[in-house]
């Protein structure tokens, strides 16, 4: 059992903001993150062992980030990589399990910049080895040096699609070509600030850029219907869709691969959030459900405080900003500092936050699937793997009367798996809504259970052989 003023959960750029922030006001600040250096997917770094590939081309919030990463270096914050946050020990207390073992922290203040995840939409063959989210087959680039495939096709919505190509590409692998769900067509409200858009989307011109001089088609208006193969993928079907997401017929188009790179934006990574019982809200221009803060990041819970992408999805640009506000915030809260010191900053936090919000929010419009997309899954496709759950099991609960995540839930098991439905739980909200008629957010979202990520029975018997052993000495000194 330890304890600090601070403990900052994840180590993306949201919570090296704020860690840094914190720290240097002279407040005591733990960052707990489940991989082995900060950074997040967005500033990844390969371990030492790994010969590192060309970085991305310098931008200004790389460069902020980058920074930021050199501070936390320099400050006496505690740091403690590959440890996951698994639950709850009571009131500001952490259930940690790390290297070395099972622990709970007690903070004055907590914040929770757990960041996001990648929104999938299943289909036949989903669930076949070979197929990555962007952000997967990114990681394995990025961090592990490992090539997913020899020849992929990289498919869904938003540019990132064309920044993971690029990489394949640099990796060795042979990119077929990439798949975009909507058209330039739809960008055109993206127009009104050209400036923040190329402030935001450079990286991903210069992929394009790339990708056009290595030849690899970049395809509008269409999308993988079916993914093929035995053990693992082997090809990949595709069709043109409309503007609503609809097949169109007679315009299936094959690519034999042996893997897919897919996503269809991203979803706030809430998971511990909920387990504190924050107040959330269905924003669909922010990614879907975020947790709820004040201008100073703080939730409905007191002394519980968000920042990031589990506020809204924006980028790493405003998750920087937002990290560096809930920094200041909790150190003024603290005694750290005093108001006079932190109202400037946090003026200015604000301003630069004000200028982000709206080219984010009209993005995720811009990149929301649409619903015809959520017609490709057939009955037997499946949602939740860990129980073997699936679309036609979901339906058949909706016209049973099941009308929300829990309810479903309760009815087929869904949800109930290793991932704790941070998956199959927003494909359930979408497919309830599609047999039902009613709005996705009238699906409400899945309660969550503890443990949030899976634990070895061992480790959890061993930490209640400790506390047991440390009981009975106790009472020993005592008498």
């Amino acid at each position: 059992m330890s304890r600090t003023e601070l403990a900052i959960i994840g180590a993306g750029p949201a919570g090296i903001a704020a860690a840094v922030t914190a720290a240097e006001l002279g407040v005591q600040v733990a960052l707990l993150d489940e991989y082995a250096q900060p950074g997040g997917q967005f500033l990844r770094r390969p371990p030492p062992t790994l010969s590192p590939r060309t970085p991305p081309p310098p931008d200004r919030t790389r460069a902020e980030g980058r920074d930021l990463l050199r501070r936390l270096g320099l400050l006496p914050i505690e740091q403690r990589p590959e440890t996951q946050v698994w639950g709850l020990a009571g009131d500001m207390a952490l259930a940690l399990r790390g290297p070395d073992g099972m622990e709970t922290l007690h903070a004055d203040r907590i914040l929770v910049a757990t960041g996001a995840y990648q929104r999938l939409i299943p289909f036949p063959g989903w669930t076949l080895p070979g197929v990555f989210t962007l952000g997967g087959a990114q990681c394995l680039v990025q961090a592990q040096g490992v090539r997913p495939g020899h020849r992929a096709l990289v498919a869904g919505t938003g540019f990132l699609s064309w920044i993971v190509a690029a990489q394949l590409l640099e990796a060795g692998v042979q990119v077929a070509a990439v798949l975009e769900a909507t058209q330039p067509r739809d960008w055109l409200p993206l127009a009104q600030n050209p400036r923040a858009v190329l402030s935001r989307v450079g990286q991903a011109l210069r992929a394009r850029r790339v990708l056009r001089a290595a030849g690899v088609p970049q395809v509008f208006r269409r999308a993988v219907t079916r993914a093929l193969g035995r053990q693992a993928v082997e090809a990949v079907e595709t069709a043109e869709i409309d503007g609503r997401g609809v097949v169109r017929p007679r315009s299936t188009a094959r690519y034999e691969v042996d893997c897919l790179a897919l996503g269809y934006g991203f979803l706030p990574g809430n998971d511990l959030t909920r387990l504190f019982g924050c107040r959330h809200a269905y924003q669909f221009d922010r990614g879907g459900w975020s947790v709820t803060v004040d201008p100073r990041q703080e939730t409905s819970v007191r002394a519980v405080y968000a920042a990031g992408e589990v506020t809204g999805i924006g980028g790493a640009e405003k998750a920087i900003t937002e990290g560096k506000i809930a920094g200041l915030a909790i150190a003024e809260s603290l005694n750290a500092c005093a108001p006079s010191q932190s109202e400037p900053r946090l003026a200015l936090a604000h301003e630069r936050l004000d200028r982000l919000l709206p080219l984010s929010s009209s993005m995720n419009r811009i990149f929301q699937p649409k619903p015809g997309l959520w017609q490709l899954a057939l009955d037997d496709t499946p949602v939740c793997r860990c129980e073997e759950v699936t679309v036609g099991d979901i339906r058949a609960a909706v016209r049973d009367g099941c009308r929300t995540c829990n309810e479903v839930k309760r009815c087929t098991r869904g949800g109930m798996g290793y991932c704790q439905g941070r998956i199959c739980g927003p494909i359930m909200a979408e497919l309830i809504a599609q047999e039902s008629g009613q709005p996705v957010e009238a699906s409400g979202i899945l309660t969550p259970r503890p443990p949030l990520k899976p634990i070895p029975m061992a480790a959890l018997t061993a930490s209640f052989s400790t506390a047991e052993t440390r009981v009975r000495s106790s009472a020993a000194d005592i008498e």
